[in-house]
């Protein structure tokens, strides 16, 4: 009963912190200006039933993320972009979440066919990864396809990236040249093992069709909640030599599809994700292929979805992963706050047996 009145005492409170709130806009002159604003993820997460174990429900409230970011323009077609990131404050108990610069890049403008960015990126493999936390269509990224080996913060990485829009803004192209995984020498069991030997870097890249609206922003959205009517398909890739294969000096590689629906009906819309991976040998994700997808059918404020993941490892039952999840999105202020409900099972390594997870989580996006 104790633990029934937390949720409620919970979920009453997302209501209430939950508002329509807008980013700071500072100008500083008539060609430059400062864009603040930043966003906050509070979860409550339960796992039930564990296997007779007692307790029967396990509930952990904390902090999912919380970001600051300062954006804007300095010059004429000069822009920046930085950000904060600070994950899963309180989880479990722990109140020590630090926080990372998660951000940090420069854009030359030349025209609607070429823009470069250079700092810390966000990388283009599939559109998912590219995507911007506060603007999810699930409960979270699909993390579980974003991982890279020698990279401090997940899908992103130190680098220069150009991008544009081609052929009446139809093909979206993207391509990165970054760090990825440096130059090292090891001595193991008395064999000297070098990863990366030539100091090569890493591309990224993906290849975009847009069917309808292009999305010209350096960030997109899991869903526009029925402001664009965006279908979209791309193919990417990321390769790097030296640092793949079992003994880590072969070409590293990854290959991705994705295609992404967005369709407004009315006052409703339609929203789905396709996205298939093959991994090769190498990197934080064992070596064989997977998809996930989801869809919701948004009625105004209120959107039910469904979401399915796959993974299968070439060899051994490590990394293989099935989850269903079903989901419950509610837009009180569209991406500005909202609550979202997920429910769901999934098998990890091969383990017979589902964890079953209920999550509640807000959002307050200012």
């Amino acid at each position: 009963m104790k633990k029934l009145i937390s949720i409620a005492v919970f979920v009453v409170c997302l209501f209430c912190i939950a508002s329509n709130t807008e980013a700071a806009k500072v100008p500083i002159s008539d060609d430059a200006f400062l864009d603040i604003h930043g966003f906050t993820q509070g979860r409550l997460y339960m796992s039930i039933d564990q296997e007779g174990e007692e307790p029967a429900i396990i509930s952990d409230f904390y902090m999912k993320c919380i970001r600051l970011c300062i954006g804007g323009q300095i010059a004429p077609d000069v822009n920046f972009f930085f950000a904060t990131l600070n994950k899963d404050m309180g989880k479990d108990g722990n109140m020590s979440g630090r926080t990372l610069i998660a951000d940090a890049w420069v854009e030359y403008v030349v025209n609607d066919n070429l823009k470069v960015n250079a700092g810390l990126l966000k990388l283009p493999f599939s559109r998912h990864m590219q995507q911007t936390g506060a603007k999810l269509h699930g409960l979270d990224f699909h993390s579980s396809f974003l991982k890279r080996s020698g990279v401090a913060i997940g899908h992103r990485d130190m680098g220069v990236m150009v991008r544009g829009l081609l052929s009446d803004k139809k093909i979206d192209y993207r391509l990165a040249i970054v760090d990825g995984t440096e130059y090292d020498k090891e001595v193991i069991t008395g064999d000297t093992v070098i990863t990366n030997k030539d100091d090569m870097p890493r591309f990224v890249g993906r290849i975009g069709y847009n069917v309808f609206d292009p999305e010209p922003g350096y960030f997109w959205a899991g869903t526009y909640l029925g402001k664009k009517k965006v279908l979209s398909f791309g193919v990417s890739f990321d390769l790097q030599p030296d640092v793949g294969g079992d003994e880590g000096d072969e070409l590293y590689s990854a290959f991705a599809f994705d295609a992404f629906a967005d369709i407004p009906m009315g006052e409703n819309s339609i929203v789905g994700t396709v996205n298939a991976y093959s991994f090769g040998s190498g990197g934080t994700i064992p070596e064989g292929s997977g998809l996930w997808f989801d869809f919701g059918y948004r009625i105004n404020k209120i959107e039910p979805l469904v979401a399915v993941e796959l993974y299968e490892p070439k060899e051994g039952d490590t990394g293989k992963r099935q989850a269903i999840l079903g989901g419950l999105n509610f837009w009180m202020h569209g991406h500005n706050s909202s609550l979202k409900f997920q429910f769901g099972g999934e098998k990890l390594n091969g383990a017979d047996e589902w964890t079953k997870t209920v999550i509640v989580q807000s959002q307050v996006l200012f």
